[in-house]
């Protein structure tokens, strides 16, 4: 399920500023990542595109 979660993310990245590169997709995707009470990382989509 992660490899078409982050393929729409991608997607959706990409509509809103066509010119980003993959390594710039996968950081940003990093860099906005939201810890979890359990200490677990998980993508936070919101998070994601507002940064774009």
């Amino acid at each position: 399920m992660a490899i078409p979660y982050i393929a729409g993310l991608t997607a959706l990245a990409l509509q809103v500023n066509p010119d980003m590169t993959f390594e710039q997709i996968i950081n940003t995707i990093i860099e906005t990542k939201t810890v979890t009470s359990e200490g677990r990382y998980i993508i936070n989509p919101k998070k994601f595109i507002d940064s774009i």
